[in-house]
């Protein structure tokens, strides 16, 4: 993937992405930027191993259930029922306070729905500040949305028409302020932020979920699909 299809100014910003080095026909490997990758290959257990040798195991909760057919090998499936979200949680640790420069990717498997799910995320509740660092989600109307906050301010781009039942692979980037959205390596959004870092130190919820955000009874925002091969980097 070329990202001369980015505006002048924003593809010499993103000049290094990561996105652009992996080809679609094979799991992620990591490398010296990556901070979390979790291959979901398990299978049977409740944890998620991360393969960056970093140790942030994620653990899967209130009802995460393995699935052998991912895009490679095994994945998580994640469904939009019960009154706590599913998700793999991945405790707080130093590695994920990334400011300035973050690459998240996902292989994503979406079933037709009408729901809000959250893909990945470090984010506290809505009213709450700071706000958090990100979101990469699935809005009701089969957008794809990526937010960052620095800590009361927020900002989105999104793609619309994300397609149901094909696996995609979906990439953000966020780089001093400047932000893309990438699917299967093309850059189809992009945006400036009124800010250059995300939110940093520590805030309320400020671990890591894959699938779904904080655990609140009130608000399970639970991904309605398959998930796999999501990777964390300090790198755009």
């Amino acid at each position: 993937m070329k990202i001369g299809i980015l505006p002048a100014i924003l593809a010499i910003l993103i000049c290094s992405s990561t996105v652009s080095s992996w080809a679609q026909d094979q799991p992620f490997e990591a490398d010296i930027y990556t901070v979390g990758l979790w291959h979901f290959n398990e299978i049977s257990g409740i944890v998620a191993g991360d393969s960056s040798g970093n140790g942030l195991h994620g653990e899967l909760q209130n009802g995460v259930a393995w699935d052998p057919d991912g895009k490679f090998g095994g994945c998580v499936s994640f469904d939009h029922s019960g009154t706590e979200g599913q998700r793999v949680f991945v405790p707080d640790d130093p590695l994920l306070d990334i400011s300035d420069v973050l690459t998240i990717d996902a292989w994503i498997y979406l079933r037709p729905t009408s729901d809000l799910g959250f893909i990945v995320s470090r984010w506290d509740k809505s009213s709450s500040e700071p706000k958090g660092q990100f979101i990469l989600d699935i809005a009701a109307t089969n957008t794809l949305r990526f937010l960052c906050a620095n800590v009361t301010e927020t900002f989105t781009i999104a793609v619309e028409d994300i397609p149901f039942e094909q696996w995609i692979l979906v990439s953000a980037v966020f780089d001093n302020g400047q932000m893309a959205i990438f699917i299967n390596e093309e850059q189809r959004a992009f945006g400036f932020a009124p800010f250059t870092t995300l939110t940093s130190g520590e805030f309320t919820h400020d671990e890591l979920n894959i699938g779904d955000h904080w655990r609140d009874l009130n608000y399970p925002y639970t991904f309605e699909g398959k998930i796999d091969e999501v990777r964390l980097s300090n790198i755009s």
